[in-house]
């Protein structure tokens, strides 16, 4: 079977992957270069997709100005709900940090947005493109670098060759297990229980990240008067909650969070998968790139995860076009070697950034539960400080590429 060729190729149909295809789409149509998204799952039967869950995405201010750009905002707006104001506050604390929109010059702090809506307005806008091929459903089987790149084996022993692969198939990523690259995981012994919740009182647009000595919680704003509820559970609690009636959980989940909006009314369908922080310290090859989760993951109490992921996905179009451009090839390492120096600042610091609010918040002693109370209504009363903060919440904080 003779392999076909590819100048580039994407393993992984999910945000990741979708938002790299639409990136690149003008710098395939301006040099005429051709490209392969390889996908587990087939999008035209209508199968499971496991980024594009019951899960919600926090969208920030920087990301919606990516989105716009690429052209694809209009569509997803449709089913987005704007953040006008954070609530920070912790469980028996008397402090609190309450940040808005006009803190920061902005119309909103961020959006949030269910992975179904995202990732089908993304399927899309990638479908109607005729420079991306799809091969779905298809599973790698084993990668070999060649003098021109890639090639990929399928589970059909169908081969794939490319030029530049880029690897965006999740956080348990089997093809870069394959190449060799080893993740380091920090496990945070907890699961993120996530589902729908409606509220009595409506929300008004409000984000509320609640911590508790048990993990935090956090309730984000969705259209229909709904809010997205994501739930840091230790181990081994999570089983139990999944199994709760309706009823307990709803009880439990007033205690945890208070009544500011009213009884809970209805809990939408329960699901809930393992939380780890991960950050791939080489993750590129020569002619291969980690993108997505595959690269890293975090925890999302800050809502960082995909935020963090789009403006590395377009800091690498930007470096691929400019290679293109002086007609230099791009299995060399060494530019590889600078996107990934030019990323690891904005990289380390919203992993860092995520992390150290669990570490501060997950401690139960009382003279820390004091210096936190503390530290809540500091940061409240500070303008410099909240604004630094909310800026890093949007995604256009320190690090970040704006």
């Amino acid at each position: 079977m003779t392999a076909k060729s590819y100048d580039f190729a994407i393993v992984g149909g999910g945000m990741a992957g979708l938002t790299m295809a639409l990136l690149l789409a003008p710098v395939l149509t301006r040099f005429k270069k051709t490209l392969v998204l390889i996908e587990a799952f087939n999008p035209n039967a209508g199968q499971y997709q496991p980024s594009f869950d019951a899960r919600s995405t926090a969208l920030s201010e920087g990301t919606r100005q990516i989105l716009e750009e690429m052209g694809i905002w209009p569509s997803i707006a449709q089913q987005v709900c704007p953040i006008n104001k954070i609530h920070v506050s912790q469980k028996g604390g008397f402090g609190a940090t309450r940040i808005y929109a006009d803190d920061v010059d902005v119309d909103a702090l961020g959006y949030v947005v269910e992975n179904g809506w995202l990732g089908h307005q993304l399927m899309a806008a990638v479908s109607d493109l005729d420079c991306i091929s799809w091969l779905a459903p298809a599973r790698v089987q084993a990668v070999a670098t060649i003098a021109q790149g890639s090639r990929l084996t399928l589970e059909d022993g169908a081969e794939i060759e490319t030029g530049f692969l880029m690897v965006a198939d999740g956080a348990q990523s089997s093809l870069r297990a394959m190449l060799g690259i080893h993740a380091e995981k920090t496990p945070y012994h907890q699961h993120a229980l996530v589902c729908n919740v409606e509220t009595r009182l409506p929300h008004q647009n409000v984000a509320y990240e609640r911590f508790t000595p048990n993990g935090p919680l956090a309730l984000l704003p969705l259209t229909e008067h709904r809010s997205a509820l994501i739930w840091s559970v230790p181990e081994a609690q999570v089983e139990g909650r999944m199994a709760m009636s309706e009823r307990e959980f709803k009880s439990l989940l007033e205690l945890e969070f208070g009544t500011r909006l009213g009884p809970i009314v209805k809990v939408g369908e329960r699901a809930s998968y393992p939380l780890n922080l991960m950050l791939v310290s080489d993750q590129v090859q020569p002619g291969v790139v980690l993108l997505g989760n595959s690269a890293h993951a975090l925890h999302p109490v800050a809502g960082q995860g995909f935020n963090l992921i789009i403006r590395d996905l377009v800091c690498l179009s930007q470096s691929i076009e400019t290679r293109l451009e002086s007609q230099l090839s791009l299995l060399k390492l060494e530019w590889l070697t600078d996107y990934q120096q030019h990323r690891y600042m904005d990289q380390w610091l919203t992993t860092s950034f995520s992390h150290w609010l669990i570490e501060l918040f997950s401690n139960d002693h009382k003279w820390l539960t004091r210096m936190r109370e503390l530290g809540l209504i500091a940061l409240d009363c500070v303008a410099p400080a909240k604004s630094t903060f909310a800026r890093q919440a949007m995604g256009m904080g320190l690090g970040s590429a704006n």
